[in-house]
């Protein structure tokens, strides 16, 4: 063999060898890539699932979950007055808070339609004490039926009865604060079908959590219906404000609420005479997803009339008005407008108060509140003070609102929410 078939042959074998190299070299990559792309899915797969933790014997299914958010908050208020020592107090408030620490429990025992969920929070208060909040058994009689039991939110307002996980914002608007009924107790039955839902409730009547039958915050008979009609969508789309870009199509929801409560002739402990009165809520709301996009508005009116020795009968209303749209994949700027309007025969001069809140959510896992990080502006531009309904906000954590006799009240909070 002369010098020159040598290395021809040399240099093809050195050709062949580095091509070998370079597939196995691609193939390896490849299957790299396929592994990190496959872990992304799964990852994202738990966030949006949110599934916490499941133990179960295969009759019996106990879930672990809850979710905690992370707030600071930064609020500008003209001067609100002398403080203790009498020196003047600039108005200007910031520092940390966790308004919510939450752990769920839920579940079947015995039979697969047999239910339960207990959900508890850590109070945001000094103390740190836990409050209970939900705690219900439920039978699901068959595919559009269920019956349940226990302590619950009232379902009435569709903002209220979402997981604060799920609000658009860092929490619930001024109206939602001001006019949500609470939780009570009691027994309801749901019904679902493809295109209706409907829930009825034979209850304790509002903000009755964790009281005893004689106790004298129970309404003595109270009901509660919620109706609504799915125009457009799956069922699914509304669990959250939210409307991801990988929703397909247009979603609609009309909600439909009313309830009704006596009180003053439970017995109770005290002594003297007991305020007798019928209170009467109602709302509506419409709520539009465009996959990417939504657009919501509700109304809200409360109608008190006590007895004659409990002053005028008045008629309370609330408009809120909402939306956002996702810029990319996992950012979303959002806004809402609320207007409270009191009732002139109330003792005091009421005035209307509006509020506009601006804010931005970055997910880090696309289509989930699993993980958020919230930035938002809150301008409450009219003197609460002069309004006995969205004074009732004052000191909430869901508003952030704090005294002040003033006008134009600026709040800026930066929250993040984390779930298992």
């Amino acid at each position: 063999m002369n010098r020159s078939k040598f290395l021809v042959m040399l240099a093809g074998a050195a050709l062949g060898l580095g091509a070998s190299s370079a597939l196995a070299q691609s193939d390896s990559e490849r299957a790299y890539s396929a592994e990190l792309s496959a872990d992304a899915v799964a990852k994202s797969q738990y966030w949006a699932k949110n599934n916490g933790f499941t133990i179960t014997d295969g009759t019996n299914k106990l879930r672990i979950s809850g979710f905690t958010q992370f707030r600071y908050n930064l609020n500008f208020r003209d001067s609100p007055g002398l403080d203790a020592n009498g020196d003047h107090d600039n108005g200007f408030a910031n520092g940390f808070e966790m308004p919510r620490t939450r752990l769920i429990f839920s579940g079947n025992v015995l039979d697969p339609n047999l239910s339960f969920k207990i959900e508890g929070q850590f109070s945001d208060d000094s103390e740190g004490g836990f409050d209970l909040l939900d705690a219900f058994t439920s039978y699901k009689w068959n595919d559009e039926i269920s019956i349940s039991g226990g302590q619950f939110q009232i379902p009435l307002m569709r903002e209220w009865y979402l997981s604060p996980m799920g609000v658009q914002g860092a929490d619930y608007g001024l109206v939602t604060d001001v006019f949500n009924p609470g939780y009570t107790q009691g027994i309801w039955m749901t019904y679902q079908a493809d295109a209706f839902k409907g829930i009825f409730s034979i209850n304790d009547g509002a903000r009755a959590a964790n009281t005893r039958y004689t106790s004298a915050s129970e309404a003595d008979i109270a009901v509660t219906a919620r109706l609504e009609g799915k125009l457009a969508g799956d069922w699914s789309r509304f669990d959250e404000t939210a409307s991801w870009r990988s929703d397909d199509g247009m979603a609609t929801l009309l909600g439909l609420g009313i309830h009704w409560q006596h009180d003053g002739n439970t017995a109770h402990p005290g002594n003297g005479p007991v305020l007798q009165r019928n209170l009467l809520q109602y709302t509506v709301d419409l709520t539009m997803e465009f996959g990417g996009a939504n657009v919501y508005g509700a109304f809200v009116g409360v109608h008190n009339d006590p007895d004659s020795g409990g002053g005028n009968s008045t008629d309370d209303f609330g408009v809120q008005i909402g939306g956002g749209f996702f810029v990319t994949e996992q950012d979303e700027l959002f806004g809402r407008w609320d207007w409270i309007i009191a009732d002139d025969d109330r003792p005091t001069d009421d005035d209307d108060v509006h509020s506009l809140t601006f804010g931005w959510n970055h997910y880090l896992v696309p289509d989930s509140n699993a993980a958020k990080f919230t930035s938002e502006l809150v301008w409450f531009i009219n003197d609460t003070g002069a309004n006995s309904l969205a004074a009732t906000s004052v000191g909430s954590a869901a508003t952030g609102l704090l005294p002040s006799s003033e006008d134009n009240q600026i709040l800026v909070r930066f929250q993040f929410q984390l779930a298992f």
